[in-house]
């Protein structure tokens, strides 16, 4: 999620940026069988999850600050990581069960969003802004111990694990967040390498089988090689974000709209149907079937 948009939903004024955009973020979908799909509600601000078929939605989150967004499965999907906004400014990473239950804050005192899972559930990436409004990705162990920064270039942000969890997919921006285009790393922070070169590309998610990338390309959904080669458009003009493949690899959902609702596509962008209605719906990630 680019940071002024994440900051935004912190209610800090909108004239202190220079720009503005669509909410953001990036996952890995993990391999399994498909289960269900979390997403945040805007309005009320709270965690949800729902049947792919659009069957069963049950809200998780009730907080009595700000609000909750930002979901994103574990690897087993028995855990949800989230972004919690504090009443009175900033935003912290907390862990739950998947159904909600024992939910448990991981960091505090920051501007925190973005997080995803390692592979093996012991490790969160996140990304952290500061006051100056500059942004970059660090990580933590899952009970919120051993907190690491991995980037040291404002505008880092976003970070999704490769599903072998060797490598860390993530957007940068421009100084003035105007510009940005999908990286890659390793792990630990090394060999850092630019992917995508039209300096409006964001919301990077590995394939579950890690050989493919979707992301924002513009307005639009694509897909690349995970070596950034073969980008391709799956969606066109309809002001689409933030896409997760499904655990089987075989479909894809995304956010949809200036209303935004959840929709699924094939993974070659056939098939599209919405999923959620009603209240605007964003930030999708699918995790397994339990």
């Amino acid at each position: 999620m680019r940071p002024a948009a994440w900051l935004a939903l912190l209610a800090i004024p909108l004239a202190a940026f220079v720009v503005t955009s669509p909410v953001r973020h990036a996952r890995a979908a993990f391999p399994g069988r498909n289960g269900k799909i979390a997403y945040s509600r805007i309005g009320a601000e709270t965690i949800n999850v729902i049947n792919p078929d659009g069957s069963h939605r049950r809200q998780l989150t009730h907080g009595p600050d700000a609000g909750d967004f930002d979901p994103a499965f574990s690897a087993n999907g028995r855990r949800i990581a989230f972004a919690h906004t504090r009443r009175h400014g900033g935003s912290d990473i907390e862990v739950m069960k998947a159904n909600g239950r024992d939910q448990r804050r991981l960091t505090s005192g920051h501007y925190d969003g973005d997080p995803a899972f390692a592979p093996g559930g012991r490790r969160i990436a996140f990304t952290r802004t500061g006051n100056d409004l500059k942004s970059n990705i660090y990580i933590v162990s899952a009970n919120g111990h051993h907190h690491r920064r991995l980037t040291r270039t404002p505008g880092s942000a976003n970070p999704a694990f490769s599903p072998n969890g060797n490598r860390i997919v993530f957007e940068r921006f421009s100084i003035l967040g105007s510009l940005a285009d999908v990286w890659v790393m390793r792990a630990d922070g090394s060999h850092r390498r630019r992917l995508t070169h039209t300096d409006h590309s964001t919301d990077p998610a590995y394939s579950p089988s890690g050989h493919r990338i979707a992301f924002r390309m513009g307005n639009d959904i694509a897909v690349m090689r995970a070596d950034g080669s073969h980008q391709r458009r799956l969606t066109h003009d309809h002001n689409d974000s933030n896409p997760a493949f499904s655990p089987n690899g075989k479909r894809i959902c995304f956010d949809r709209g200036d209303n935004p609702q959840i929709w699924i596509m094939d993974a070659d962008g056939s098939h599209k149907h919405r999923v959620t209605k009603g209240v605007d719906s964003i930030l999708p990630d699918w995790g397994v079937r339990r």
